[in-house]
């Protein structure tokens, strides 16, 4: 299946994998790394992951970092409508389509 990132939710990888960059050299890479490993996961297989409570988006939790991406499956595509950290503003996303 397709896989379209928002505008929204590429500034916030980029944003993310910077901060990690500057935590560590490489460590922004590792980020990258495994997002885009759960990006796979998600437009291979997108209904294994659940539903956000009282919504149609489903999340996908990074593993190594307190990060997940939040997408909506429609019959030809995935479209990731967030890349959120998982603490912080919580569904601050809820408003994007």
């Amino acid at each position: 299946m397709t896989l379209e990132l928002s505008p929204l939710a590429r500034l916030e990888l980029r944003d993310a994998r910077d901060f990690y960059d500057r935590e560590r050299d490489g460590l922004g890479q590792e980020f990258l790394d495994e997002i885009e490993a759960l990006l796979a996961r998600a437009a291979e297989s997108p209904t294994q992951f659940p539903h956000v409570r009282r919504s149609r988006a489903r999340r996908a939790l990074a593993e190594r970092f307190p990060y997940q991406i939040v997408f909506f499956v429609f019959p030809d595509r995935v479209r990731v409508i967030a890349v959120a950290h998982q603490h912080r503003r919580p569904s601050y996303w809820r408003d994007r389509s």
